[in-house]
C-alpha cells in the first residue's frame, strides 16, 4: 500500500506543470496566434464584405431584413502545434497536452441601434461549410431550428446544447470594445478540442425578439486585438506510457537505493 501510495505520488510529480492558459483568435493578422473566420448571417445569406469582415451581428427577429445570427470559426492548427511545443520542450518527445477549459471572449462595437438582450453559445459540429463572407456559401438564411425566436436555422448542422451564455448590454454609442466572456468548458464534452480537430465552429444567437449586439469581426478596426478571442486553459505531460515508466524507473530508483 505504502509502494502504491509512493508510486501515485511519484506519477503525480511527473505527469503535468501547473495549468496554464493560451489565447487564440478567430483572424488572419499575423500579429496574433491563430486564424478563422466569423459571419454575420441574415434572411439573404451570409453578409458580405466589408461589413460582414470587419462585424458579426446577432439581432432578434423584430429586426426584419437584419435579423440575424453570428458565427465564429477558429482555427486551432497554430495553437494545437504551439502547445505541442511546449509539451515537448518540458518532457522531450514524449510530452502531450491536455486541454481542460475553454472561454471565448467577445469585443462589442456598439451602433446606435444596439439593444441588450441575453445571448446564446452553441458549438455545430460542420467545420467543413464556408463561413468566410469573402465567398458566402448558398441557403444561411435565418431560421428557428433552435426553437423559439432562435435565428439559426441548421445551416452548419444541427447545434450542440447551450455552451454559455452571454449578458449582452448597451453602454452607449460608438466602438467601446467591451469584453464579453463565457465559460465554453462543457464544449470538452462533445469531443472537441482534443488536438486532433483543427477547428471550432460557434453559433451565437439570441431568443429575444429585440436583442441587437454588434462585435468586432475578424478584419475589425483593431484586428488582431479584438477579434473574437479562444482562450485555452491547458496542462502539459509526458503520454501515459511515458510517465508509467518514469515512474516504474523511479521506484526501482528508491529501492536500489535503499
Amino acid at each position: 500500500m505504502v509502494k502504491a501510495i509512493t508510486l501515485v505520488a511519484l506519477l503525480g510529480a511527473a505527469a503535468s506543470v501547473n495549468a496554464q492558459s493560451l489565447t487564440t483568435y478567430a483572424d488572419g493578422s499575423a500579429a496574433t496566434l491563430g486564424s478563422g473566420f466569423t459571419a454575420t448571417v441574415q434572411p439573404g445569406g451570409i453578409r458580405a464584405v466589408p461589413g460582414g469582415a470587419n462585424f458579426f451581428n446577432i439581432e432578434g427577429r423584430n429586426n426584419g431584413n437584419f435579423a440575424s445570427w453570428g458565427a465564429v470559426r477558429f482555427d486551432l492548427t497554430d495553437a494545437y502545434a504551439q502547445l505541442n511545443s511546449l509539451a515537448q520542450a518540458q518532457f522531450g518527445a514524449s510530452g502531450t497536452f491536455t486541454i481542460t477549459g475553454a472561454t471565448v471572449t467577445f469585443s462589442s462595437s456598439n451602433a446606435a441601434f444596439t439593444r441588450p438582450g441575453l445571448l446564446e453559445v452553441y458549438r455545430v459540429a460542420n467545420d467543413t461549410l464556408s463561413i468566410d463572407p469573402n465567398a458566402p456559401g448558398a441557403g444561411f438564411g435565418i431560421g428557428t431550428t433552435l426553437g423559439g425566436n432562435r435565428m439559426y436555422n441548421g445551416a452548419l448542422g444541427a447545434a450542440s446544447s447551450l455552451l454559455g451564455t452571454i449578458n449582452f448590454t448597451q453602454s452607449g454609442s460608438g466602438n467601446n470594445n467591451v469584453a464579453f466572456g463565457t465559460d465554453i468548458s462543457g464544449v470538452l464534452g462533445l469531443g472537441e478540442l482534443n488536438g486532433v480537430d483543427n477547428a471550432l465552429t460557434l453559433v451565437i444567437d439570441t431568443n429575444s425578439l429585440t436583442t441587437a449586439a454588434t462585435f468586432e469581426g475578424q478584419s475589425g478596426p483593431f484586428n488582431g486585438i479584438n477579434a473574437p478571442a479562444l482562450t485555452l486553459n491547458y496542462t502539459l505531460a509526458p503520454t501515459p506510457g511515458a510517465a508509467a515508466v518514469f515512474g516504474v524507473a523511479a521506484v526501482a530508483g528508491l529501492r536500489r537505493r535503499r
